[in-house]
C-alpha cells in the first residue's frame, strides 16, 4: 500500500471517530450519565483550554520522535479512555476521562491534517481527495451511529466510539514511516511570543476578533446541538443526517473555493463578513426551533458560518504576514479562534440550556439567539478588514 493511501486510511479512521463523538457524546453524557448542559459545556471548555497548550507541545514531540509514534500513542490513549467510560463509575472520574477524550481527538485532528498534507505531495490520492474521503468517513459514521442510537438507545453511541477508536489504533499500525526532525522546533514560549507579537498590526487584531467571534458562535451547536434537537422533538435517527449535511456543505465550498472566491476576486475580509452573515442568519432562524426540513436547510449554512470564515481567515493571513511568519501566525490564530472564546461561550450556552430545561419544548433552541448576537459582533469586527492595504498586496499591485 502506498504512503498516500496509508495516510488517507488513518484520516478516514479518525473522522469515523469524530463523526461518532461530536454529535453523540453529549447525548450519551446527558442520557446515560445524567450530566447537565452546564456540566457538559464545562467538560468541553476544559478540554478546549487544555488543547491550547497541549497541541503545540504534542506537535513538538511528534517532530522530535516521529509523527507515526505519537499518533499511535494518542490513538491508544483515546481507545483506553472510551473503554474506561463504559462500565460507569464515579462522576468525577468520568468527567476527567471525558475531558481526556476531547483533548485527544482535538489534538489528533490537526496532526492528521499535517500528515495528509505531507504524505500526499506526490501520487494518488492527492490532498483534496484524501481530505474528502476523510470527511466522507465523518458522514458515514454519523449516519450509522444515528441509526444505532435510534434503534438501540444512546448507550450504543459509546459502543460505536470504542469500535471507531479501535479502528484508529489499527490504522496507526500501517502509517507511513517518518524520520524525526534533526532539530527541534522553537519552544512553546518562544512560539507564543513570536505569534502574539504579530498582533501589533491592528488589522491582524481585527482578524483575530472577527474570526474568533464568528467561530465561537458555533459553541451551542458543537456542545449541545444534538441535545437541543432531541428536546424539540427530532428523532435520534435524524441527528447523524443533520450533522452530515453540514459537513457535506462544507466540503462543497472547500472544493469550489478557488473558483468561487479567487476567480471572482473576493477579498478575504469580504469572505469573513459573508461567513459571519451566514452565521447570524443560521443561528437566528435556529432559535425559532424550526421544523425538520428547515433544520436541514439551515445545516447547509455551515458552508458559510464555518468554512467561508475559515478560508477567509487563512487567505487574510497569507496576504498580510511575511511568508516565514505564516505558519506561526496560523497556529496562534487557530488557538485564539478555537480557544478561550469558544470555551467561554460554550459555558454560557450550557447555562442557558439548563435554565430553559423546564420550559416548553423548543425553548432551549432560543439559546441560538445568543450565538447570533456573538456572530453579529464578529461581523462588525470584520468591517475594518474589507480594504486590501497589506504590504504584500501593495507590492503585487506595484
Amino acid at each position: 500500500m502506498s504512503r498516500n493511501w496509508r495516510a488517507t486510511g488513518f484520516g478516514v479512521a479518525l473522522y469515523l471517530l469524530v463523526g461518532a463523538n461530536l454529535p453523540f457524546l453529549p447525548v450519551w453524557m446527558e442520557s446515560e450519565r445524567g450530566l447537565s448542559g452546564g456540566q457538559i459545556s464545562a467538560i468541553i471548555a476544559a478540554a478546549t483550554l487544555i488543547r491550547i497548550f497541549a497541541g503545540p507541545m504534542i506537535a513538538a514531540e511528534a517532530e522530535r520522535r516521529g509523527l507515526r509514534r505519537v499518533l499511535g500513542a494518542l490513538a491508544l490513549v483515546t481507545l483506553l479512555s472510551y473503554i474506561a467510560l463504559f462500565p460507569g463509575g464515579p462522576i468525577l472520574l468520568a468527567a476527567m476521562l471525558l475531558v481526556g477524550t476531547y483533548v485527544m481527538w482535538g489534538v489528533l485532528s490537526p496532526l492528521t491534517e499535517g500528515l495528509l498534507i505531507a504524505s500526499t505531495q506526490e501520487g494518488r490520492p492527492d490532498y483534496g481527495v484524501a481530505r474528502a474521503l476523510a470527511s466522507a468517513g465523518f458522514i458515514v459514521s454519523s449516519l450509522l451511529v444515528g441509526a444505532l442510537v435510534e434503534g438501540f438507545g444512546p448507550d450504543w453511541a459509546l459502543r460505536a466510539m470504542i469500535g471507531a477508536a479501535f479502528v484508529l489504533c489499527l490504522a496507526s499500525l500501517i502509517l507511513p514511516e517518518d524520520r524525526p526532525a534533526a532539530a527541534r522546533r522553537p519552544g512553546f514560549v518562544q512560539t507564543l511570543r513570536e505569534g502574539f507579537g504579530l498582533y501589533r498590526n491592528r488589522r491582524l487584531l481585527w482578524l483575530a476578533l472577527s474570526v474568533s467571534l464568528i467561530q465561537s458562535a458555533h459553541a451551542y451547536y458543537y456542545n449541545l446541538g444534538s441535545n437541543v434537537w432531541l428536546g424539540q422533538g427530532v428523532e435520534a435517527g435524524h441527528l447523524g443526517a443533520l450533522w452530515s449535511v453540514g459537513v457535506a456543505a462544507e466540503i462543497v465550498l472547500l472544493v469550489f473555493s478557488g473558483w468561487l472566491f479567487v476567480q471572482s476576486r473576493w477579498t478575504p475580509g469580504a469572505l469573513i463578513l459573508l461567513g459571519g452573515a451566514g452565521a447570524v442568519l443560521r443561528w437566528t432562524l435556529a432559535g425559532f426551533a424550526p421544523p425538520l426540513l428547515v433544520l436541514y436547510g439551515l445545516q447547509a449554512l455551515h458552508a458559510l458560518s464555518f468554512a467561508a470564515t475559515h478560508i477567509g481567515g487563512l487567505r487574510f493571513l497569507n496576504e498580510e504576514v511575511a511568508p516565514a511568519k505564516v505558519p506561526v501566525a496560523m497556529t496562534i490564530n487557530s488557538a485564539i479562534a478555537f480557544g478561550p472564546m469558544l470555551a467561554l461561550f460554550g459555558l454560557l450556552a450550557g447555562w442557558y440550556y439548563d435554565f430553559a430545561a423546564g420550559e416548553a419544548a423548543g425553548a432551549q433552541a432560543r439559546g441560538y439567539w445568543l450565538m447570533a448576537v456573538i456572530a453579529l459582533a464578529g461581523c462588525l469586527c470584520a468591517i475594518p478588514l474589507l480594504r486590501r492595504v497589506s504590504p504584500k498586496v501593495q507590492a503585487r499591485a506595484g
